[in-house]
């Protein structure tokens, strides 16, 4: 049944690709990320069977929302043709959308699955090179141990192209590079590539990039906790002993002239306690884990 789909999904691309292959636009970051998110399609095959899939969902969007105006709303069909037409425009808009963002954000999620872990393997990578300079077992070893999948995507390529495709270690490290989601991982390659070939030292190459990702990774840890500092600094300023000056002025002033306000003291207290300060914690809550996952990537 899976060789059926694939056959299917095979003929309708060679279709698409007949029809757009020579109206393709160039659009050269999703050409890139096609090429480093490890999707099978070429770009011309991509963006051929992208432009007749959203084509065809387009369609069907029309007649759909034709159908829809005739049963709930009883509106003639040539009188749904307008609406119908600008609700397939929008169908088209964001299949084009979704089928280009598509590639752009799983290239983005991987470099930044690895960039978080870049200084552990080439730290571990320089370890092993101090006892072998066999790229092939090192890339092994990295891959036996390696829990990322986009990580792990990297490595199989390195050893696929050496043991399978019979290139040397320099071409396969540098055809790594090119399908690498990281540019700070696919630049360790080419780099490592051309010390591999001229002074063979790759355990003290490694070493050094190691050490600055970790020099890298120290400063960007100082920022956070410096931010983490000021944020703290404002929570407890603003959601902690805000709600509390604010009640000892509402009560004070309260008992000492008549309420400017439409509504009881007693409501504006529990609005003030059950929503104003649940609903600033939830907005402190989300800025941090946004400071957070910026400095994870």
């Amino acid at each position: 049944m899976k060789k059926i789909s694939l056959n299917i999904k095979s003929q309708i691309q060679s279709f698409a690709y007949g029809l757009f292959h020579d109206k393709i636009p160039e659009y050269k970051s999703l050409k890139q990320a096609l090429l480093k998110t490890g999707i099978s399609e070429s770009y011309d095959m991509y963006v051929s069977f992208m432009f007749f899939l959203s084509l065809i969902i387009s369609v069907i969007a029309f007649f759909v929302s034709i159908i829809l105006h005739n049963i709930f709303l009883k509106i003639n069909p040539l009188f749904a043709i307008l609406p119908s037409s600008i609700a397939s425009i929008i169908t088209l808009l964001f299949a084009l959308l979704y089928w280009i963002s598509y590639p752009l954000i799983i290239r983005k999620s991987r470099e930044g699955e690895i960039n978080s872990r870049l200084h552990f393997v080439t730290g571990y990578a320089s370890i092993l090179a101090t006892y072998t300079n066999d790229l092939v077992e090192i890339f092994k070893e990295l891959k036996e141990l390696e829990k990322s999948k986009a990580l792990k995507s990297v490595y199989n390529n390195f050893l696929k192209y050496v043991l399978i495709g019979g290139k040397s270690i320099k071409e396969a490290l540098e055809e790594t590079a090119k399908r690498c989601p990281s540019d700070k991982l696919a630049s360790i390659l080419v780099n490592l590539s051309a010390v591999y070939v001229t002074t063979g030292n790759i355990s003290e190459y490694l070493s050094r990039e190691a050490r600055e990702l970790i020099n890298l990774k120290m400063t960007r840890l100082q920022k956070l906790l410096t931010q983490l500092s000021v944020n703290a600094e404002l929570y407890v300023g603003l959601i902690i002993n805000g709600p509390l000056i604010f009640l000892i002025l509402f009560v004070t002033l309260g008992s000492l002239m008549p309420p400017a306000l439409p509504i009881s003291n007693d409501l504006i207290i529990m609005l003030l306690i059950f929503l104003v300060t649940p609903s600033l914690s939830v907005f402190f809550l989300a800025m941090l884990i946004s400071i957070i996952g910026r400095e994870e990537t």
